[in-house]
């Protein structure tokens, strides 16, 4: 089956359970469809290991009697499932309580004519071949440092999915999109101490995924610069996030706008539009039109139609990232981001990574941060980290048994200068962050 027969066959079901909705009287309905076909790989110490194909599909029905609403989920498309499901949802929402905020987005914002964003692009690779090109991955590494002792495996994972919406008002659209993940993860030894690091090559093309041998090359790299890790003393000193950091602080930055935590009153944020969050050579933006891109479609799981859109502006915050729902329990306007934001950037003046650490001249890299050690409500964060002691510019040894903790608002105003090492291969484009004066507790 070709993808648009798919996305066809998605659509008429789609359709039937919007005529079922109204046969059972309800008001307005909605419904999500989607089908997901998988293909895992992997391999490990010169062996393969596992070869896992698998095929998900899942339907969330959302039906509204007035200010009542009713939601079933299912996994099964036959007839008789579809037809409970919708009973089931019609029977919840006559018995719920009304909710004001409740209901569809409104008709009129509806992605009319949604652009094709050309996320779909197959790969017909073998088994066999995908093996083979794993193996390579890992006996490059093997081979290119003697300090490679163990590899926790390399794995290649294939998915297309198939994804349509549909409500009442008439919209029913739909899309089909691939993804392609490889990773490599290696253990590294030296004088009976280990140390373990991991990179990840991510597309929606299978061309543009990083070649076997420049992964291992990256992965090696990394876990061998982590071996004879030392401590240090608890001193308030400069710190650098390395790029796949800062992306993770942008994360809990994304958090801390989203709709759904602002209404529960689950933010520092809470009321910061209009201020000022980061320094003033800062502009953060989204645009979910970009081609081919990780994170692009052209409506959002409201259907409302997707636009390039501000968040942060010479570092003041000008917008929160809302779905209809926390839109109306804000009284504000839904921006499109029912189901998150997509292709995030951080627009400022970057600098080359050796610049970074000229202008830290001392203090400490970090690579690393783990522990669930951030509190949203108050922007509290205290993470242990591992990362790499600078001196004059340079790195010169690797650091653990450290931890960084501060407040996530001065976090984000103590940001000195940010990277051109920018990683294109994620939603998020953003390089690594040099901090002003952070707290590093170690011995």
């Amino acid at each position: 089956m070709n993808p648009q027969e798919k996305i066809d066959q998605l659509k008429q079901i789609t359709e039937d359970i919007l005529v079922r909705a109204r046969r059972h009287g309800a008001s307005n309905a909605a419904v999500h469809c989607m089908a997901e076909e998988a293909l895992g790989i992997s391999v490990r110490m010169g062996k393969q290991e596992t070869l896992e194909s698998s095929f998900e599909q899942a339907m969330g029905v959302d039906v509204y009697f007035g200010k009542k609403s009713g939601s079933v989920a299912i996994s099964a498309f036959d007839a008789k499932s579809i037809e409970n499901a919708v009973s089931k949802a019609c029977e919840i929402a006559r018995f719920t309580e009304e909710d004001p905020y409740a209901g569809l987005a409104d008709a009129e914002l509806m992605a009319q004519h949604p652009v094709d964003l050309d996320l779909y692009h197959p790969w017909e690779i073998s088994p066999q071949a995908a093996v083979e090109m794993l193996l390579e991955c890992e006996n490059t590494a093997r081979a290119l440092d003697s300090r490679i002792v163990n590899s926790e495996g390399v794995g290649l994972g294939l998915y297309k999915t198939f994804r349509v919406y549909g409500n009442s008002h008439g919209f029913l659209e739909g899309f089909p999109a691939t993804q392609y993940t490889m990773d490599c993860c290696l253990i590294a030894e030296v004088n009976g101490a280990m140390e373990r690091d991991y990179s990840r090559t991510v597309s929606r093309e299978s061309i543009h995924l990083k070649k076997p041998s420049v992964l291992a090359e990256k992965t090696v790299e990394r876990t061998v610069a982590r071996l004879g890790a030392r401590p240090i003393k608890t001193q308030k000193i400069p710190v650098i996030f390395d790029e796949r950091l800062s992306r993770g602080l942008m994360r809990i930055f994304l958090n801390a706008i989203a709709g759904s935590n602002l209404y529960r009153k689950n933010s520092f944020l809470l009321d910061a539009v209009n201020t000022l969050i980061f320094p003033e050579s800062i502009d953060i933006y989204e645009d979910p039109l970009l081609p081919k891109r990780l994170g692009s479609f052209a409506f959002d799981e409201d259907g409302v139609a997707t636009y390039r859109k501000s968040f942060v502006e010479q570092g003041v915050l000008k917008s929160y990232a809302l779905d209809t729902y926390s839109a109306r329990q804000l009284g504000l306007k839904t921006t499109a981001n029912a189901g998150g934001i997509s292709n995030l950037f951080v627009k400022t003046d970057t600098v080359p990574f050796s610049n970074l650490l000229a202008r830290m001249d001392r203090g400490i890299y970090v690579t690393e941060l783990f522990g669930e050690g951030v509190h949203l409500v108050t922007g509290d964060f205290s993470q242990g980290a591992f990362g790499y002691w600078v001196s004059n510019g340079e790195i010169q040894y690797p650091v653990s048994g450290i931890t960084i903790s501060g407040n996530l608002r001065d976090l984000c105003k103590s940001i000195v200068a940010v990277g051109n090492d920018v990683e294109t291969e994620s939603s998020i484009e953003v390089g690594s962050i040099l901090f002003d004066q952070l707290t590093v507790a170690g011995s």
